[in-house]
């Protein structure tokens, strides 16, 4: 199920498509998909939390960056590619998938991180410190400002993906440059989740249930709001595709 401006789109809303083939491909590429991403990002927040590095917030972004570069070109041709909730809703606003596939994407992302989060604390979790996986949130911050800095930092990544580009690997550089940048930068103020799937999935991890990061409602909304605000963008006109695309 491609993600594309020329795809049509109608045929996603039939029973015949729901329980073919197709659809549960479209699903099962979001949990492995987004468990591979978390995977490797996690990993390097469990790898940086037993060491000083200097380089650690932005090792961090790159991780996560790459990491869907990698696996959004493995897997593009098997699914609409979208392993965050934010992205699955902005293709709910835009009609581009069905809001049964979209919720049930988000579901198979959820626990995709989840599954990462339990696979890495069972690999490494004597060696390493396994909460490292939990969005960090400081405590001198008010709710208010890590509620901005998901909704900005995920608006940008947003903003990448809903631009309508002529060349789909084009696309997928410039949403895993928004991740690099957005997660660097905002890591320190929010924990730099800009993904609900990821903010929640470690979480959903037997030995880490009760880490649940407090008012965790910040992680969907700040993203939600800013999958509807980039929607609108796109609309109105703002985002628009350019000569460069």
């Amino acid at each position: 199920m491609e993600d594309k401006e020329d795809y049509d789109y109608e045929q996603h809303f039939g029973s015949s498509y729901i329980f073919s083939l197709t659809f549960a491909a479209g699903i099962f590429t979001e949990f492995i998909g987004t468990c591979l991403i978390n995977l490797m990002g996690l990993c390097v927040c469990m790898l940086l939390s037993s060491t000083e590095h200097s380089l650690g917030v932005l090792s961090v972004g790159m991780a996560f960056g790459l990491a869907y570069l990698v696996v959004v070109t493995m897997l593009q041709e098997k699914g609409a590619c979208h392993f965050n909730p934010c992205f699955s809703f902005s293709s709910l606003f835009l009609g581009h998938v069905s809001l049964l596939y979209c919720c049930t994407s988000v579901c198979a992302q959820v626990l995709g991180a989840g599954l990462a989060a339990t696979i890495l604390h069972l690999s490494f979790g004597n060696q390493w410190d396994a909460k490292a996986m939990i969005v960090y949130v400081p405590g001198d911050l008010s709710v208010f400002s890590v509620l901005v800095c998901e909704f900005v930092g995920s608006l940008l990544i947003l903003c990448s993906k809903n631009v309508p580009f002529e060349n789909t690997a084009t696309k997928n550089y410039f949403v895993a440059t928004a991740i690099i940048i957005s997660v660097t930068i905002f890591m320190p103020y929010s924990g730099g989740s800009m993904n609900p799937a990821r903010a929640i999935g470690p979480s959903l991890s037997y030995h880490l249930k009760e880490t649940i990061p407090p008012n965790i409602w910040v992680y969907w909304v700040g993203p939600l709001a800013a999958s509807a605000v980039s929607v609108f963008l796109l609309f109105c006109g703002v985002l628009y595709k350019g000569d460069l695309f």
